[in-house]
Order: structure tokens, then C-alpha cells, then sequence
């Protein structure tokens, strides 16, 4: 039989956190702020608030198969989505990957790597690494794979794609497949002012996403930029008698949503 699905807020959070990390309440009402609303949502805290765990809960809700969706209240009617997440650098880029791990083994089983896929040139020369300040055994060594090796892997059923921004050409090409498909689009972006120019490709895997189709892209960053501030976010209302309003650490600003052009 396949695995449980994960469909317990708690459980989501935890699988979504460093070993020995903090329960805390704003990530998980990040994460459903994102899920919440399609389009475009930035969430703007220090380094250490949890930014990473926000992204990681959001796509545990978002991207999981068709059978367990069915299973899950907190999810809307099926249609397959795509996870896109870009970093920096390949240390960023694994960190992200790493803490997805978690969230693509309840959903996909212990056969998740085959619905996952790592783009960038790493190059490994110890038998371990340090993750979350524990020893364990170090992965290979890999090349940045073609742009018709990933389109291969995607139409094999891989859905969801991380990589650096060196490599974000390939997501780009990975989105067009995905929308020809009539797919959703969950692209995430880390350290967001990072090669934020619209000429950037991460920045135009951003422009792809559609709210209207139930896209959603996530920004995220310590210092947003004029080019981070460009996309048509909105203010989740944050005041005391809101009781739509989430309760979030006075150091985290959740952004998020699409707004018209009349709204200023």
C-alpha cells in the first residue's frame, strides 16, 4: 500500500524543520498563507527566522500525488503542480533541497528522488557532510544535466526541480513544459535579491507565473529590492481587530497575493 499521505499541519511543520529546530506558529501560518491564495507572496525576515521551513511547508501542501491531494481538506481540486526553486549558490540550492526532503518522502514515499531533481555541478571529495551539524553520508557527485535530460525526467513525472541560478535557464524550460501541460506553477526563489534584474532568468521564471491559473511564486529575502518590489504584492492586514490577520513574529512580513492595477 502507498505511504500516508501528510496531511497534519503539525506533522507538515516538523518534517519541514532542521533537526532540533523551534515549533513556531508564524511558519505555519506563512505556509498557509501561501497555499491560501495563488500569486504572488513574498516573505521578508532575518536570516534565522525560518524562511527556509516557510518555503518547505508550502510545498509540502502544494506538491503531492493526485491520490493523497484527494485525501487532503486543506487542498484544492487536483491539478498537478510544479515546484520551481532557485538559489544562488549550490550550497543554498542544497540546503533548500535538503529541507524538502522530509515533506517528499510522506507525500511520495521512500521513492522520492524520482519526483525530484537536483540542477547543479557539484563536485564531492569526503564521504560526509555536515547537515543540520550532523555527520551523514555525503551525496555524489553530479554534472548540470541537459535541457532534454530534465524535460525527460519531467515527463517521467518529476515535479519538482531545484536549482542554482546559473542553472535556471533549465526551469524556465521546465515551466513551458509544465503550462503546455495545463500544470500549476510554485516557483520559489531564495535569496530573492539575488540576481533580481528582470533580465535575470529566475526573474523571468517569476514573470511566468499566472494567479489566474492558480500559480503561485514566493520571494524570499532579508532585503527586498526595488526589483523584488516590482511584483504586484499585497499586504496581508496585520492589525489587532483583523481576524483574518495572521499572528506572526513581529521580525517576519508576510507578503502576498495579486492585486489590480487601480489598487496603486
Amino acid at each position: 500500500p502507498p505511504p500516508p499521505v501528510c496531511i497534519d499541519e503539525e506533522d507538515v511543520a516538523s518534517l519541514a524543520r532542521p533537526v532540533g529546530g523551534q515549533d513556531r506558529t508564524f511558519q505555519q501560518v506563512a505556509a498557509q498563507r501561501i497555499v491560501a491564495m495563488p500569486g504572488y507572496h513574498l516573505v521578508h525576515g532575518p536570516p534565522g527566522v525560518g524562511k527556509t521551513c516557510i518555503l518547505a511547508q508550502a510545498t509540502g501542501w502544494l506538491v503531492m500525488p493526485e491520490g493523497r491531494a484527494r485525501r487532503s481538506a486543506r487542498t484544492e481540486l487536483y491539478k498537478k503542480t510544479v515546484a520551481l526553486v532557485t538559489a544562488p549558490y549550490v550550497t543554498h540550492a542544497r540546503q533548500l533541497f535538503w529541507r524538502l526532503e522530509g515533506v517528499l518522502g510522506a507525500n511520495f514515499g521512500p521513492n522520492w528522488q524520482r519526483f525530484a531533481m537536483f540542477l547543479a555541478c557539484e563536485t564531492v571529495d569526503k564521504q560526509t557532510v555536515k547537515r543540520d551539524g550532523i555527520d551523514v553520508t555525503a551525496y555524489a557527485s553530479q554534472q548540470v544535466p541537459s535541457s532534454g535530460e530534465v524535460l525527460k525526467a519531467f515527463k517521467a513525472g518529476a515535479c519538482v526541480f531545484v536549482s542554482t541560478e546559473d542553472s535556471s535557464n533549465l526551469l524556465v524550460d521546465v515551466a513551458t513544459a509544465a503550462k503546455a501541460q495545463g500544470c500549476r506553477l510554485l516557483v520559489i526563489k531564495d535569496e530573492a535579491h539575488f540576481a533580481s534584474a528582470p533580465s535575470s532568468w529566475s526573474s523571468k521564471l517569476i514573470a511566468m507565473v499566472d494567479a489566474s491559473n492558480g500559480d503561485r511564486a514566493v520571494l524570499a529575502t532579508a532585503t527586498p529590492n526595488a526589483d523584488v518590489m516590482r511584483f504586484p504584492l499585497v499586504l496581508w492586514p496585520q492589525c489587532d481587530d483583523d481576524a483574518s490577520a495572521p499572528v506572526v513574529d513581529p521580525s517576519l512580513a508576510i507578503v502576498a497575493g495579486t492585486r489590480s492595477d487601480d489598487e496603486g
